[in-house]
C-alpha cells in the first residue's frame, strides 16, 4: 500500500476485481480528476490502469522505456505534461476540458 494509497483510504485492488466495465473505468478517473490536491489522485489512478493493463505494452505504444513509465507513474512521479498525455491517448483515453463553473462568464481579448 503506497501513501497516496493511505492518505485517500484507497485498498489494493486490480481493476478487473472492483470494475467491470470501461465506463466504471471512466468514472474513476473523471472522480480522481476532480480532486483538488494538485493531480496526486488522479496521477495516481493512472498508474494503478496502466500496471493493470500492461507496463510492456504501454511502453511500445508510448515509445517510452518501461523504467520511464514505471518513474512517471510512481506515487513520485512528475511526468512532463507531452509523456502524461502520450500515456493517456495510449490507454486509450482522452482529455475533455469544461467549465468548472458553468454560471461565470469569461471574456478574453486576444
Amino acid at each position: 500500500m503506497t501513501d497516496i494509497d493511505k492518505k485517500y483510504g484507497i485498498k489494493t485492488w486490480k481493476l478487473t476485481d472492483s470494475m467491470e466495465s470501461e465506463e466504471e473505468i471512466l468514472e474513476y478517473l473523471e472522480e480522481c480528476a476532480k480532486e483538488d490536491d494538485g493531480g496526486t489522485l488522479l496521477l495516481h489512478a493512472i498508474g494503478k490502469i496502466a500496471r493493470e493493463k500492461g507496463m510492456s505494452q504501454l511502453a511500445r505504444a508510448t515509445g517510452m522505456s518501461r523504467e520511464h513509465l514505471y518513474t512517471a507513474l510512481s506515487d513520485n512521479g512528475n511526468p512532463s505534461f507531452r509523456s502524461l498525455l502520450s500515456i493517456i491517448n495510449s490507454l486509450g483515453y482522452s482529455i475533455r476540458f469544461v467549465r468548472k463553473h458553468p454560471s461565470s462568464q469569461t471574456t478574453v481579448h486576444v
